[in-house]
């Protein structure tokens, strides 16, 4: 559970009114955050999982394929060029 998301769970001290504003200050959340997560609004990290291409493991299988290969960029872009 991110900052903003427990922000809005979690009791304020006594004697603070339980406003969005008061609750950014105390927990040193962006008020705009707070506002996002009381309207349901996903957390950024959430958004960005969600548009990803690969699949975790796909995503380490095409990194553990392509790291060791020796690709001679500088002799593949004057092959291209020239």
């Amino acid at each position: 559970m991110d900052r903003a998301s427990r922000a809005l769970v979690e009791p304020l001290p006594e004697g603070m009114s339980d406003t969005i504003p008061a609750r950014a200050a105390h927990f040193n959340v962006p008020l705009a955050t707070l506002y996002a997560r009381k309207s349901k609004h996903p957390a950024k990290e959430d958004k960005v999982r969600d548009q990803q291409y690969l699949y975790l493991y796909e995503e380490r299988a095409v990194s553990d394929f392509l790291t060791p290969q020796d690709w001679k960029r500088y002799d593949i872009y004057n092959k291209v060029v020239h």
